[in-house]
């Protein structure tokens, strides 16, 4: 049975090899697209490696690149969570901080469907929220020591965190 460290890296390969083999597919005219529209969030790296993948030859506007990251963090959400809950039966975990946690991540998946729909306005508030549910999260896994597992758990919390910043700017910037 693989364990739940397992499955996590087996998930992060698997997004990283969709990154690479994605990647080839964005033209240096929607590439700069990208670009432009990433220099306008808080992480502009993040949101240049997460979202020109998924654009897959698509015109690279607000919307799309906006589409493009809240899949990526749709995806990263659902990765952080499947770990969270193989790890939730070790006893230092506790049942406050797997709550905590699982909580946050089921209301950030449910925002980023939102944001990926045609609910985008539904979905800002929403995302708000879920950037301090997973701060608090963030900071429970962190206070666990330095466990490799829960040291990772705490880095998916901070990137979600990031990834959902970044979408909030791009919905600002449409006006929902």
């Amino acid at each position: 049975m693989a364990s739940p460290h397992n499955a996590f890296l087996s998930t992060v390969a698997i997004i990283i090899f969709t990154f690479a083999a994605a990647a080839v597919v964005v033209s240096p005219s929607e590439s700069s697209d990208v670009e432009e529209i990433c220099s306008a969030t808080d992480y502009p790296a993040l949101c240049l490696s997460s979202a020109a993948p998924y654009l897959n030859g698509r015109r690279a506007d607000l919307a799309s690149v906006l589409e493009a990251s809240a899949k990526f963090g749709e995806e990263l959400a659902e990765s952080a969570l499947t770990q969270l809950r193989g790890l939730a039966q070790r006893p230092e975990l506790g049942s406050v901080v797997v709550a905590e946690c699982e909580g946050s991540y089921e209301t950030a998946l449910l925002n980023f469907r939102k944001a990926i729909g045609s609910d985008g306005g539904a979905a800002i508030g929403g995302m708000s929220a879920v950037m301090g549910d997973l701060s608090d999260c963030e900071e429970a896994l962190g206070m666990l020591g330095e466990d490799e597992e829960f040291l990772e758990l705490a880095a998916a919390a901070e990137k979600v965190t990031n990834v959902t910043s970044n979408c909030m700017g791009m919905m600002a910037q449409l006006g929902l």
